[in-house]
């Protein structure tokens, strides 16, 4: 039995940054003045593998969409 999980976030992605999203300090907006470093996509997509899941991102319609499976 697999899980699905998904999230999704009403922001537009930036063309080819989908392609980033899970880069250890990747951030797709430079000018946002936000705490973070940008490593959480990083992270969760190494403990998902770890779980020997997948983890997926895409744009839709304005969204950011990530897809988890377990």
């Amino acid at each position: 039995n697999r899980t699905t999980i998904k999230v999704k976030n009403d922001a537009d992605v930036p063309e080819g940054s989908l392609d980033r999203v899970f880069e250890r300090f990747y951030r797709s907006d430079e000018a946002r003045v936000t705490e973070g470093n940008g490593i959480g996509l990083s992270i969760a997509m190494e403990i998902v593998k770890t779980l020997g899941g997948r983890i997926s991102a895409k744009g839709e319609n304005g969204f950011f969409i990530i897809k988890v499976e377990l």
